[in-house]
Order: C-alpha cells, then sequence, then structure tokens
C-alpha cells in the first residue's frame, strides 16, 4: 500500500475519532419562573405588664391572712403559629435573682411551700383572663378590678367565683417542676394578647407568738414549717407553650 493510502485511512480515522469523541446529546430542563417562598414557622410569647400595672416588678410584702393582692400582666402571641398546652409553674428562690437557693416543695423556707401547711395555710393564687384590659384602680382591693366576662386559667373551679373558693395553694405550682400546671382558657392565635390577674391570698389563720415564738422547737417563726410568719421567697412565673400539631400538605 503507499503512503498516500495509509494517510487517506489515518486521517480517515481520526476523523471518525473526532466525531464519535464530539457526541451527540439532548438536553431539557424545566424551572418555575416565579421563585415558590419556603419559611419555618415562629413559635414565641412575650410577657408584659398589664395596663397601667406594673405587674410582677412591684413586690408584696407584709401580707397576712385574708389579705389579697393582685398583679396584672399580658402574654402575647408574637409569633405566627398558634400555640397549645399552656402550663404555669414557678420557681422559687431564698434570695434575690436566680443565685439564691432554689426553694422546693415542702421547704420551710417561705409561705409558697410550707410542707403539708401549705394545703390549708400557705399563699394561694387564682389566675382569670380577661378578653380586654382590666380596669381597676391602683392600691385598692383585688375585688374593684373588673372585666366584662373573666374566665378562670388556674383555678380549683369549684363553688362561686371568688378567691376564697378558686384559688389552688401556689405550692403545687413548685411541685409541677417542669411539667407545670395546666392553664385554660387562654387564646392561643398569633398576635393575641391575653391579659391575666394573678390573685394572691393567704388563707384564714390563728397563730400565737409567745416570746417570738410560734412553736418552742424554733427559734423564729420564720424556721417553723407550719407558720406563715416571716416567711420570705423571690418567685418567677413561668408559662410555658408548645407547638401545633404537625400538619403535611398537599397543593
Amino acid at each position: 500500500m503507499g503512503k498516500a493510502a495509509v494517510l487517506g485511512i489515518a486521517a480517515t480515522i481520526g476523523i471518525a475519532n473526532i466525531v464519535g469523541g464530539a457526541g451527540a446529546a439532548l438536553n431539557a430542563t424545566a424551572f418555575n419562573t416565579a421563585n415558590q417562598n419556603i419559611n419555618s414557622g415562629k413559635l414565641s410569647l412575650t410577657l408584659s405588664a398589664g395596663s397601667a400595672s406594673a405587674g410582677f416588678g412591684t413586690a408584696i410584702t407584709g401580707m397576712k391572712p385574708l389579705d389579697t393582692q393582685t398583679r396584672f400582666v399580658d402574654y402575647t402571641n408574637d409569633g405566627d403559629l398558634a400555640f397549645l398546652t399552656p402550663t404555669l409553674s414557678i420557681t422559687a428562690y431564698t434570695s434575690s435573682g436566680s443565685g439564691g437557693t432554689i426553694i422546693t416543695a415542702g421547704s420551710a423556707d417561705a409561705i409558697l411551700t410550707t410542707g403539708a401547711a401549705a394545703v390549708t395555710s400557705g399563699i394561694r393564687v387564682w389566675v382569670q383572663n380577661c378578653a380586654a384590659a382590666w380596669t381597676f384602680t391602683a392600691g385598692s382591693s383585688s375585688s374593684a378590678a373588673s372585666c366584662a366576662s373573666p374566665t378562670d386559667v388556674i383555678s380549683t373551679g369549684s363553688g362561686t367565683a371568688t378567691v376564697l373558693n378558686r384559688a389552688v395553694p401556689i405550692a403545687t405550682l413548685i411541685a409541677a417542676g417542669g411539667s407545670g400546671t395546666a392553664m385554660t382558657n387562654l387564646i392561643n392565635t398569633p398576635a393575641y394578647v391575653n391579659h391575666l390577674m394573678y390573685t394572691l391570698y393567704i388563707p384564714d389563720k390563728s397563730e400565737t407568738t409567745v416570746n417570738g415564738k410560734t412553736n418552742a422547737l424554733y427559734a423564729t417563726p420564720a424556721l417553723d414549717p407550719a407558720s406563715i410568719q416571716g416567711k420570705n421567697a423571690w418567685v418567677t412565673w413561668q408559662v410555658e407553650v408548645k407547638q401545633p400539631a404537625l400538619t403535611t400538605g398537599n397543593s
């Protein structure tokens, strides 16, 4: 075979390789011309003092049997999810701030938790909700606070609607710990403001102090677990809510 023939064959093979290497391919794509928005929900609850009130920022001092004290606070759902299963619990400390020792259920350090005596003698609390801000006169008795149609949030649920019948031992809110006590009649929709009134009350109780003692076994009433006198605590009121039920969607 001549040199020219060999070169011709080589050129033909080279061209074939180039064509075959380039490879013919068809491709297609499709996409949405308007971007689809995907976002996550926000679960958020904020606490603020009620209208014309200092809320929990005002200390309660010198309580005695049959005294009542009210505090007005607002809880706002400032997220975009409707919350579920609201609960209330408290953490009580022996000194101001979270640096103090935590008072546990059954402790004798406060009238919040005076052991078995707390059921009948310790501070009680009744929590109510109002569709609008409560109206009241600062410094007046709790009975002067008014709402068109109040509903119970934390309550015994029994008897006529008075603090005597409806208030629950505050010790139970400590005993509840992380699980909390279920709250009822809270509106869970986004942007809604729940206007709550906390009424604290000490039931009727008689004590006699002899030479500065309510019980000879204790140096002071503050150390006597059955006494309501001389007790002190700093309290954090905690409302916890959960996310709504899981959802799946088709569209």
